[in-house]
């Protein structure tokens, strides 16, 4: 039967077994024994792993004094990975053995920076996809703690019964609160239950040499609330010195790097790579097209909302419109930007909801600014035109509604009833109809009405409808 087959035929290696030198063959038959224990053979013990990689990220790691048999197995290995189901189709004792082969992979892979040109690319990419995976990972682990705990109180419960049975009703007793004790307490360590996180640890190592503060400083947010452990200092540390950099890099920056580049972009410490990737000229045309369309580029020096990534991916659409035929160099340019994006971490549950009412939030209130309801201490509110903020931040927001959407829908799977709000259409709308814009009221609230979003349409449409107009 398959379940007694040796590794290397129930994961389908015969050819690249066969392949290895005689030598290499030996080596791992030898290594093999030596890590599994004795009388553990290579070709005729069965199989105790659940993926492929697992079991050759186990001759890995047996074979770290042999550079060449190690690149061996390793080109084996990654072919597998790039083959591997998506995680969601992995089970769960599946899903933990690739998170232990992710880190040991990724560790072979630090150690060769200085000898390929490629394993520093190879470390990101498997320390990100290990983080891609980590909330499974430690919901699995923490489970585990629990039912051990819980076997541990079943076993309890059963000298309980045999002694009810017995007639000894007080140890009986006794029993049954120690195995409830049990349950208790293994609930406790199941929720309290953490370990090091090497591949967080290894990224926000890697962010913070290179001075990108803001992703080292998201990535060690994201572990610390994760629960997971930094082997080598406490999270809370790591992240308040980085806070403690990122003040004192914001304080100079801001003084030597003013204008444009220390506003918007500065943010998200921006400005260098756009220097360094643009020309003058190109500079010069990509910033007055910002300018024009995104006042915060030169004003404030808050996210509003937005991330690394949607600043790369406006800074990319604004290229793209500003650089014509004539720079011969935009899709290079292109390419960078898209390669600088990959360096940030993609938005975690809920960021892209949360983005969504703060756009949301700032439009509404954009609106009671124009109308003279509020006045606002935003730093805009001196050099900018509030109906030019509410547009900048409606039309940000009605961008990536789509995505926003999907987002909400996922976290409230089954609730037809529940419908998402979407206040910055809600603020559009209530401008329009201010203005007395008559033409823009009924195509903004039946599409926003039509697309299932909450919010005042039906009586907006009515108080057209009646000649009402604002009130």
């Amino acid at each position: 039967m398959a379940e007694n087959q040796n590794s290397i035929e129930y994961f389908n290696l015969q050819g690249w077994w066969e392949s290895l030198p005689a030598p290499d063959q030996r080596v791992l038959k030898d290594v093999y024994e030596q890590q599994k224990g004795a009388g553990r053979r290579l070709l005729r013990s069965t199989h105790d792993r659940h993926t492929d990689i697992a079991f050759l990220s186990d001759l890995l790691i047996a074979t770290n004094k042999n550079r060449e048999l190690q690149a061996r197995i390793v080109d084996k290995l990654m072919e597998r990975y790039s083959h591997l189901p998506a995680p969601d189709d992995l089970g769960d004792d599946a899903i933990v053995e690739l998170h232990h082969t992710q880190i040991r992979v990724m560790n072979y892979f630090y150690g060769q920076r200085n000898y390929s040109s490629q394993a520093f690319d190879m470390v990101l990419r498997i320390a990100q996809d290990n983080i891609n995976i980590e909330r499974r990972v430690m919901r699995i682990k923490r489970e585990r703690v629990k039912r051990a705990a819980y076997r541990k109180a079943d076993g309890i419960e059963k000298k309980a019964q045999a002694a009810k049975r017995e007639g000894d009703v007080v140890k009986a007793a006794e029993l049954h609160l120690e195995a409830r004790a049990k349950r208790i307490e293994g609930m406790h360590e199941s929720s309290a239950y953490s370990e090091e996180h090497p591949c967080f640890r290894q990224m926000a190592i890697i962010a913070e040499k290179n001075n990108d503060f803001e992703l080292a400083l998201r990535i060690a947010l994201d572990a610390r609330r994760a629960g997971w452990i930094d082997r080598n200092e406490d999270w809370t540390r790591r992240i308040n010195r980085l806070n403690k950099k990122i003040s004192e890099r914001d304080n100079l920056r801001y003084i030597e790097d003013s204008g444009p580049f220390g506003g918007y972009l500065g943010a998200f410490n921006l400005s260098g790579f756009v220097k360094h990737e643009f020309a003058p000229a190109e500079q010069k045309l990509i910033i007055e097209e910002l300018s024009a369309e995104h006042p915060l580029i030169d004003g404030t020096m808050q996210p509003d909302g937005h991330t690394a990534r949607t600043v790369l991916a406006r800074l990319a659409e604004t290229a793209a419109k500003v650089l014509t035929n004539e720079y011969k160099d935009l899709t290079a340019h292109l390419d960078a930007i898209q390669v600088h994006m990959e360096r940030y971490p993609r938005d975690v549950e809920g960021d892209v909801w949360e983005r969504h009412l703060v756009f949301g939030q700032q439009s509404l209130e954009c609106l009671a600014v124009v109308q003279g309801r509020a006045r606002t201490k935003r730093s805009w509110a001196k050099t900018a035109d509030p109906v030019l903020m509410m547009n900048w931040y409606s039309t940000s927001g009605i961008e990536f509604e789509d995505v926003a959407r999907k987002e909400f829908n996922e976290s409230h799977a089954g609730r037809d009833d529940i419908e998402p709000t979407h206040t910055a259409r809600t603020a559009i709308l209530l401008l329009a109809e201010a203005f007395d814009l008559n033409e823009d009221i009924e195509p903004v609230a039946r599409e926003s009405m039509n697309n299932g979003w909450a919010g005042p349409w039906e009586a907006v449409l009515a108080r057209h409808r009646n000649g009402g107009g604002s009130q």
